[in-house]
């Protein structure tokens, strides 16, 4: 009796820790596909936006020198404002993607530490029905 018990108590914990480690392994593999893709978008955004800063100004050169300062002025804002729109984003899905990490793995601490008491409950209270003393 005592000995199917710790064999149900341990089955318990291993397919909750299996359980654990597949939703903290699903959630950071998540995590990395959000901040792959998101970079990814950046990047895109970063290299299109220095293609038509680059047509511009080339263009502005082309028809005429007088525009180049205010063009290039324009461009370099242009870049600077999609740079810190590309950080910014990077940076709020590196957050969500932490905070999806951080909260998964409390999820995860919870239900193997729920689990190791439950087990330790019934293997204590099988060993008092056996063993009152």
């Amino acid at each position: 009796m005592v000995s199917s018990t710790l064999q149900r108590a341990r089955s318990m914990v291993s397919s909750t820790l299996q359980r654990a480690r597949s939703m903290v392994s699903s959630t950071l593999q998540r995590a990395r596909s959000m901040v792959s893709s998101t970079l990814q978008r950046a990047r895109s955004m970063v290299s299109s936006t220095l293609q038509r800063a680059r047509s511009m100004v080339s263009s502005t050169l082309q028809r005429a020198r007088s525009m180049v300062s205010s063009t290039l002025h324009r461009a370099r804002s242009m870049v600077s404002s999609t740079l810190q729109r590309a950080r910014s984003m990077v940076s709020s899905t590196l957050q969500r993607a932490r905070s999806m990490v951080s909260s998964t793995l409390q999820r995860a601490r919870s239900m193997v530490s729920s689990t190791l008491q439950r087990a330790r409950s019934m293997v204590s209270s099988t060993l008092q029905r056996v063993d009152p003393w």
